[in-house]
């Protein structure tokens, strides 16, 4: 997964659970404070497991789509 912000990118993810994924991934990064991030989750039996935590991941499967989701987040956070 890749995330900025609130928004989780699954690129090369198409099986089941993308939701629970998804939120696993945001409370991820809640719990270690990062706006920008990426990692990896496996799925065991049903069950979604994060197994790698980063910031600043390479975003390369879907670099054009997230620099401008970075810029806007930089932007927002200057704004305040």
């Amino acid at each position: 997964f890749y995330g900025v912000g609130q928004t989780i990118y699954l690129p090369e993810y198409k099986g089941e659970g993308a939701d629970d994924m998804r939120k696993y991934a945001r409370e991820t990064a809640r719990l270690i404070s990062l706006d920008v991030y990426g990692g990896d989750i496996m799925y065991a039996e049903g069950t979604p497991y994060v197994v790698d935590a980063n910031d600043w991941p390479s975003f390369s499967a879907i670099r054009e789509e997230a620099s401008a989701a970075i810029a806007d987040l930089i932007i927002s956070k200057i704004a305040d």
